[in-house]
């Protein structure tokens, strides 16, 4: 089984991890800014949440809500 958190594209989702800038999430619905400006809201089924936050985060995404992050 391949890693999906490695790939470009999220499955169903149709923007690449690098066009995303930021993330927040709420149980399974993601607010996101895309690089452009651009806000998008994103709702992931319930058991595919985490990887897709994962995949989020392996593209370098920024998540709001981490307090551990350096401004």
């Amino acid at each position: 089984m391949k890693n999906v958190t490695h790939e470009l594209n999220f499955d169903g989702f149709e923007y690449p991890g690098t066009e995303i800038d930021l993330f927040s999430k709420a149980s399974n619905l993601f607010t996101m800014r895309l690089r452009n400006g651009k806000t998008l809201h994103y709702e992931v089924d319930a058991d595919k949440a985490e990887t897709f936050k994962a995949w989020l985060l392996h593209h370098n995404v920024i998540d709001v809500k981490d307090s551990s992050r350096t401004k």
